[in-house]
């Protein structure tokens, strides 16, 4: 199926009231929302705070902002890639993390790519070199 297209604010509350309202039936209740796997919540990120200001809203369902979790599982998964490749770096602060662009990390890749370079451009030279020789000789080229 693949994806199409993030959820709207209003469709998200529309499953928290679906689930609300089928609980009721059974005398329970919500009692935690968990935003996750709707085409990542960060990626839908207007959406989803507008979702989540709405439900927590007094005039609204009043739902206390401690039962939101948001899952930001993938994103904390290429956070850790770009951190073990030493391109970020990452600081507490408070309950938070925050990470930051670490250009020291470019350096060593700088580094690889020149030592490899001189190899590649050899190559394409000898590239480039046959694909003049087709072009001046039609009897050469497929």
């Amino acid at each position: 199926m693949g994806f199409k297209r993030h959820l709207s604010s209003g469709e998200i509350i529309a499953q928290v009231m679906y689930y609300a309202r089928m609980l009721k039936a059974e005398n329970q209740s919500v009692t935690n929302i968990v935003l996750m796997g709707m085409g990542e919540p960060f990626h839908n990120y207007d959406n989803t705070m507008a979702a989540i200001d709405r439900l927590n809203d007094a005039d609204g369902y009043n739902f206390g902002a401690r039962r939101f979790t948001i899952s930001p599982s993938a994103v904390s998964q290429h956070l850790k890639v770009l951190r073990e490749a030493r391109l970020v770096r990452v600081r507490a602060a408070g309950q938070q993390r925050v990470y930051e662009f670490d250009a020291d990390g470019l350096a060593e890749i700088e580094e690889w790519l020149d030592g490899i370079g001189p190899a590649w451009y050899k190559r394409l030279e000898v590239i480039e070199r046959q694909r003049r020789l087709e072009a001046a000789s039609p009897s050469m080229s497929r």
